[in-house]
């Protein structure tokens, strides 16, 4: 009875190992690592650290993944004949699996060892002894087959678009000039300082942030404004017209006094002829005194 049951559980698992094969053989040259479940005493745990396994496997580009027969470790054991789960037997396993790598964990003493065996070699080409979780496990693979190459992506370009009126102005970002408005253009994540300029018109300077949307900037650019100096006329210096002296006062004062004056010396002068005491020019009557002529003369 236990003979027929060894037989059957050896055709399944050549079974299986053709249907693995099958599949492998299309793969790429990369290595293959066959992955078996951690062993420990909480199986719930352990359930979850061969998880955390398979996924960091799978995950990384250098290799492929290879999953075990669905079969207890002691069944798989004893269809390969092995006493005891060292070395020799790990490899014997990843050679069934056409495997180039077996990758076993144990938890022992609270830490989760892990072994990397190489299947050709038979021996054990590296070993983590990490903490039991999904840190120590990523960090575990990273020591055991290499970090994984990281994709770089391309940096995610902004549209941006500056559009004046009038058109033609010169549009410089960041010291650089991009081009004559409307420019239209991406470029990358950041904040640049725009400088736009045109003969006649003001500068214009603006500090943009290209983030996750799309920018245009329109700019109505303004005149510049010439402010014409102004030219004081000169002014003549105010001059005072002279008035003609014939026409002063005074000028008329002084010609009366002189005819007057000389009518009188002329009466005077005819009366001392006529031998007349007394002369009338007008209401005024002059008194000549004969013995006084020639020094003196009133007016009465």
């Amino acid at each position: 009875m236990h003979r027929h049951n060894t037989v059957a559980l050896a055709l399944g698992i050549v079974i299986f190992l053709t249907a693995q094969f099958s599949s492998i053989s299309a793969a790429s040259a990369k290595s293959k690592v066959v992955v078996l479940d951690v062993q420990g005493k909480d199986p719930a745990k352990n359930r979850e650290l061969s998880a955390y396994l398979v996924t960091e496997v799978r995950g990384h580009p250098k290799y492929v993944y290879v999953p075990k027969p669905a079969l207890e470790m002691s069944e798989l054991m004893l269809s390969l004949g092995c006493a005891d789960l060292d070395t020799a037997c790990l490899a014997s396993i990843g050679a069934g699996l056409k495997g180039d790598y077996v990758l076993y964990g144990k938890v022992v003493a609270g830490r989760l060892k892990l072994q990397l065996v190489d299947v050709n070699q038979k021996r054990v080409s590296k070993s983590q002894t990490v903490s039991p979780d999904k840190g120590g496990v990523t960090s575990a693979i990273v020591g055991l087959l290499g970090p994984k190459a990281v994709t770089p992506t391309a940096p995610q370009r902004i549209s941006f678009a500056v559009v004046t009126d009038p058109r033609g102005a010169k549009v410089f970002m960041n010291k650089y000039f991009i081009g004559n408005s409307p420019t239209y253009g991406s470029y990358l994540r950041g904040e640049y300082v725009v400088r736009i300029t045109k003969d006649g018109f003001q500068e214009h300077i603006a500090r943009v942030r290209l983030a996750d949307k799309p920018v245009r900037l329109d700019i109505k650019m303004k005149p510049v404004v010439v402010e014409t100096p102004v030219t004081k006329t000169p002014t003549k210096p105010k001059t005072t017209a002279s008035t003609p002296v014939w026409k002063t006062w005074w000028f008329w004062t002084i010609i009366g006094a002189v005819v007057v004056g000389g009518a009188v010396a002329g009466g005077v002068l005819g009366a001392r002829a006529a031998k007349k005491t007394s002369i009338d020019y007008g209401g005024v009557r002059v008194t000549i005194q004969p013995n006084n002529i020639g020094h003196d003369y009133s007016f009465r």
